[in-house]
């Protein structure tokens, strides 16, 4: 299977702004293959063999981001933040890979069977590349485990299971390292964090930025490089640098030849310490947030190539050990939470510094991709690398809530209220009760139904000329069925129906028994049920599921973070569920997200009418969706027009008359349902 990605605004190996072109990616292989200098228009011919299509038009396409620094915290203290939710935050701003930074997990990564405890823990939860980084202990057995780095505490951590560490310590450790590929991170504050007197207020800023002084990371800094002279083969890095003094040291050490890379956060770069109100522990992180000329240095360090890479140092915690009532920022945990965020505060930041796409991306993607011993596999468009991209609109805004925020622990939001440019298409998340669960084994797919090599299909079609297939499993038969099913696409969950009944069950309903303020809501609306199965609603049972609620409409089961969705077996018995309509599953997480990509097609301010399920609007645009299935083609914008049909159907689509409407009766209860396949 071949993707095909194309758009006016595409971000290349040595160019700083984007330009015209055209990727090729196998989709067996997950590598770009091919990649144009110029814009090409979509073929249709081709989308009902082998190749699929996105157009991206004049949004930018760039390069999979790379967060080289992110706390996610399981196992052990998983209601901090975890695999799930973590990597779903991240990939809703556009960063398909990270790095887990897991000192703050119980037991910390510091040994080999620690690192399986933390393999395991990550399996089936992760929603994109995930590479561990460790501790100081056990070093040369890790190494075998193939770990990418280690990392150490100059200062105290402020978790008991990962203290700080001697000079003794580095020496040893450095010494076994030495001409090895790995990198040693240092945490670079050397010595002790002052403590507030007697009479400080815990609640002021100041207090707490005095009592992280500069001159604790310019020390740090001073020791790593005068260790580095002792051992030049070993890399080293700086974690989350902070104080600009310390750049003419990072500069000398560059000028030595001395193996040194360094990283800064979004938020010494976005944020200053004139902007963080006195009793907000929710702003506190270790090295602190500085002034507004420190965060000046910093970009300009950043612009002479001193600090290689931007990352979030993701490092959330539970509510109350950030004291927020009592607002006492010297007491409270030190993190901040930005994951997801970083591509639009820098974006949006960049404004007013001089700042192209193009030098953001490398810092975020490159050069932390090159830090991360990723190189050859991600943070470039490049054939031969990963095809991991995005699909960014650098002039859409949107506003900053907790509610918009994928990661845990988010009512603690530091950009509360922020306006930011720059908006990722993603995903649609949809709550919903079905018979069915994600799985990320393919084995145990194909034993629930799926047929990974099912030519079944999906054709979709918007206005004015949008046309786009895939392949799909057709998973169970409904009684009689002709393999095919038509209509409009909706997002369907029974979360939302529970607040209005579908205009199918309405239609099932005698008049005479119809309250009269629901007569509206009665359609005649072709649809086919689009139906996520990662996430089940409480009052799940058998009457009422989503298969029961959408009946007659059709379904495409699909999954956001896993391969596939298998449906539990009592609803492929006949015996015990009434099959009334053909249900299909997407065959990969690819073809999945490739589907929710159409829902944004037209764009922020005019998203498909049917990304969220609405019982009234179906209804309105009964005449829009009857007369897409005369013409083929829907009459106007916001609406996708969608058909499924079976490897078997006996429906031939180029046949005018077959491009009916929805089934006038339903079957019979208790008929068979047969596995499709």
């Amino acid at each position: 299977m071949i993707l095909i990605c194309t758009g006016r605004n595409v971000l290349l190996p040595g160019n700083p702004l984007p330009i015209p072109a055209t990727l090729t990616i196998d989709l067996s292989t997950g590598k770009i293959i091919n990649i144009v200098d110029s814009y090409q228009i979509t073929n249709t011919a081709s989308l009902a063999g082998s190749i699929q299509w996105i157009d991206a038009g004049d949004k930018m396409i760039l390069p999979g981001l790379v967060d080289a620094h992110v706390h996610l915290n399981e196992p052990g203290r998983t209601d901090w933040e975890g695999f799930r939710t973590g990597t779903k935050a991240a990939i809703s701003g556009g960063v398909t890979t990270v790095v887990d930074m897991p000192l703050n997990s119980i037991p910390p990564t510091t040994t080999v069977e620690n690192l399986r405890l933390k393999q395991d823990a990550a399996r089936d939860h992760v929603r994109q590349d995930v590479v561990l980084k460790f501790a100081q202990e056990h070093l040369t057995p890790l190494l075998g485990a193939g770990i990418k780095g280690f990392k150490c505490f100059l200062i105290e951590s402020g978790v008991d299971e990962f203290p700080s560490v001697s000079v003794q310590d580095l020496e040893l450790s450095m010494s076994e390292l030495q001409n090895t590929s790995t990198v040693l991170l240092f945490h670079a504050e050397l010595g002790t964090a002052g403590s507030s007197k007697d009479d400080s207020d815990v609640t002021l800023y100041s207090t707490f930025l005095d009592s992280r002084p500069q001159k604790l990371e310019t020390d740090a800094i001073s020791l790593i490089t005068s260790l580095q002279e002792k051992y030049p083969s070993l890399r080293c890095h700086i974690v989350h640098l902070s104080a600009s003094s310390a750049l003419p040291l990072i500069r000398a050490a560059r000028s030595a030849g001395l193996d040194l890379t360094v990283e800064t956060c979004f938020h010494y770069l976005c944020l200053s310490a004139a902007e963080i109100p006195d009793g907000h522990p929710e702003f506190k992180c270790c090295p602190p947030v500085r002034d507004a000329p420190n965060q000046d240095l910093l970009w300009n360090g950043l612009k002479e190539g001193l600090i290689d890479c931007i990352v979030s140092d993701h490092s959330p915690c539970v509510a109350e050990l950030k004291k927020l009532e009592a607002g006492d920022i010297m007491g409270a945990w030190g993190g901040i939470s930005t994951l997801g965020l970083g591509l639009s505060l820098l974006w949006t930041e960049a404004q007013r510094r001089d700042v192209t796409i193009g030098q953001i991306v490398e810092w975020m993607s490159l050069k932390s991709a090159e830090h991360a011993g990723l190189g050859h596999l991600k943070g470039q468009l490049k054939v031969g690398l990963d095809g991991d991209f995005v699909i960014w609109d650098p002039d859409a805004s949107f506003t900053v809530t907790s509610e918009s925020l994928q990661f845990k622990n988010n009512s603690m939001l530091l950009h509360q209220a922020l306006i930011l440019l720059g908006l990722l298409f993603g995903f649609i998340q949809v709550l919903a009760y079905v018979p069915a669960l994600p799985t990320n084994s393919t084995q145990e797919a194909i034993d629930g139904g799926l047929n990974v090599t099912d030519i079944s299909k999906l054709y979709l079609r918007w206005y004015p000329n949008g046309y786009y297939s895939q392949n799909v499993s057709y998973q169970l038969a409904g009684y009689e069925s002709q393999g095919t099913s038509k209509g409009a696409l909706v997002h369907f969950s029974e979360a939302k129906v529970n607040e209005m009944t579908p205009p199918s069950e309405l239609a099932l309903t005698p008049v005479y028994l119809t309250p009269v303020s629901r007569l509206s809501l009665v359609a005649s609306t072709p649809w086919i049920a689009m139906v996520s199965c990662d996430f089940n609603a409480t009052n799940a049972n058998q009457e009422e599921d989503v298969f029961t609620l959408a009946r007659d409409k059709g379904a495409l089961l699909y999954s956001e973070y896993s391969l596939a969705c298998v449906i539990n077996p009592e609803y492929a018995d006949p015996e015990t569920f009434d099959q009334v309509f053909d249900i299909f599953s997407t065959q990969s997480l690819t073809s999945a997200s490739l589907i929710q990509y159409q829902f944004g097609q037209f764009g922020p301010t005019n998203e498909s009418l049917y990304g969220v399920y609405d019982s009234q609007r179906l209804n309105d645009t009964a005449s829009v969706m009857n007369t897409t299935l005369q013409d083929g083609t829907p009459p106007a914008p916001g609406y996708l027009f969608a058909i499924l049909q079976a490897y078997n159907s006996t429906v031939q689509l180029d046949d005018p008359s077959t491009i009916s409407g929805s089934t006038d009766s339903l079957p019979p209860k208790n008929q068979n349902t047969n596995l499709a396949m």
